[in-house]
């Protein structure tokens, strides 16, 4: 057998190494991939919230109320029901303000995560649907 001139290519050593440091890259790169994914995913739960709002504020502007009011009304059904990483649900309905709480759904966020608006302060005599803000649980 002769020996090969002129050899080319990576040693095993080599490899080994270029494979350790992909591994650390990896490490790294994950956390903060999985960190936009996360933000994202919040990014539709506070779109549907803000659309669920705005049709509450206009139901409140038509019937000076928010009692006896659902998702449907404000014409937010649709977004509610198609969402694949948030339930939905419109709690603390009263005449003058609501809940809606968001809660994740599926194992991207931590167990139990929530992102809630909660609209009070209306007055129908001023016509002035209330204010709210979002606040988040859990993350």
């Amino acid at each position: 057998m002769r020996a090969l001139k002129g050899r080319s290519g990576f040693t095993f050593f080599e490899l080994i190494i270029c494979m350790v440091i992909t591994a650390i890259l990896a490490g790294i790169a994950v956390p903060f991939y999985m960190g936009y994914v996360q933000q994202g995913k919040k990014a539709e739960a506070l779109a549907v919230m803000n659309t669920a709002v705005a049709g509450g504020k206009i139901y409140f502007l038509k019937n000076r109320t928010y009692e006896n009011s659902t998702f449907a009304l404000w014409l937010a059904q649709d977004d509610v029901d198609h969402s694949d990483n948030f339930t939905y649900a419109l709690s603390s309905v009263s005449g003058t303000g609501f809940k809606i709480v968001a809660t994740e759904e599926g194992d991207w966020a931590p167990n139990g995560a929530t992102i809630t608006w909660e609209m009070s302060g209306a007055a129908a005599a001023q016509r002035d649907p209330g204010s709210g803000a979002f606040e988040e649980s859990g993350w």
